[in-house]
């Protein structure tokens, strides 16, 4: 789904569009009938190429998983980016000794392995929607010692009732979600994609203590929005276009909403104190600068086509920040 919308998203304009077939057709290397018969005789007289194929053996297990959009305003490093931006949601929660904290999103563990490491005295339960992440993240926690403290679970972060364990698969009951009270929640860069993040919100108001912390990492709709709203046929046809790429990439459309009204559902939902931060301008540019090099230092190791989500995506959230379109923030409250 993710890649139907980056591809959607590559004709949003000219210069995206023909950039990108500029660059397949860059890929698409014909060859003379010689050259053609010369590689041909190579394959038939030992049946196969070896090539690069031993760079696999050399590869080891990652230290990280990370997979959040970063913030990269003083480092180039992936990591150091995604941890910066995870300090960014944690700090906010202000998490005192022995808190209690649930997280909305947790990927493959890093962010939660993080916080146990700022925070060694917190207990952590997590819901992620990927089975296979939340298998990993459960071994990973294991392995450093947390599952005293760290619970994972599987499951639709708006309903409790989906979650199972990622140990076990045995399900998170309602009776047992309900009589859980947290000091904080937070979720990276993941509640715009909860169908919908109002009951999200929600269920965080009824599942936190008075004056308990909320956090994340948000995508809403930019200024450039109202300018297309009056710039006619074409702008139209921008919103179009964004509205079927958000769509697409299992990001709801309800969940896109301008500063003001996204402020409004906050306070609706029961938060005080509420801090909505803009720091696009640390985020995509520095995102969409990695992936172009990453993908050349890796000088071929990776598959083409496994690079194309990424550049994709980074080239489509490019332009939406240019055009301020879409805006990356930074938002926090306290349960009134």
């Amino acid at each position: 789904m993710l890649l139907l919308g980056v591809l959607l998203g590559a004709l949003l304009t000219n210069t995206v569009f023909w950039d990108a077939v500029q660059f397949t057709m860059s890929k698409l290397k014909l060859r003379t009938g010689k050259q053609l018969k010369k590689a041909n005789d190579t394959h038939s007289a030992t049946g196969y190429t070896y090539g690069m194929d031993h760079e696999l053996l050399n590869l080891s297990q990652p230290n990280t998983l990370w997979l959040n959009m970063g913030y990269w305003k003083d480092t180039e490093d992936f990591v150091q980016a995604c941890r910066a931006l995870a300090k960014k949601v944690i700090d906010p929660l202000k998490l005192e000794q022995g808190a209690r904290v649930l997280d909305c999103g947790f990927g493959c563990g890093d962010q939660d392995l993080y916080l146990m490491e700022l925070h060694p005295s917190c207990s952590l339960i997590g819901v992620t929607s990927e089975v296979e992440q939340a298998s990993i993240a459960h071994k990973r926690v294991t392995e450093a010692g947390l599952a005293s403290s760290v619970t994972l679970y599987s499951g639709d972060a708006v309903d409790p009732a989906s979650w199972r364990s990622a140990d076990s698969g045995r399900p998170f009951s309602h009776q047992e979600f309900h009589s859980q009270v947290y000091d904080a929640i937070l979720s990276l860069d993941s509640c715009y994609h909860y169908n919908t993040r109002q009951r999200w919100l929600q269920l965080c108001s009824t599942s936190l203590r008075k004056h308990g912390r909320f956090s994340c990492s948000d995508l809403i709709l930019g200024p450039g929005i109202g300018e297309a709203r009056k710039n006619g046929v074409r702008g139209q046809f921008t919103l179009l276009l964004l509205r079927a790429v958000l769509s697409f990439t299992g990001a709801p459309w309800e969940n896109f909403v301008e500063e003001k009204d996204y402020i409004s559902r906050l306070e609706e939902s029961g938060f005080t104190e509420v801090q909505v931060i803009d720091i696009s301008d640390h985020v995509f540019p520095g995102l969409g600068g990695f992936v172009t090099r990453h993908k050349r230092s890796l000088g071929g190791l990776v598959a083409e086509r496994k690079w194309w989500q990424y550049e994709g995506a980074a080239r489509l959230f490019n332009w939406l920040h240019r055009n301020k379109l879409i805006c990356f923030v930074l938002a926090n409250g306290s349960k009134a």
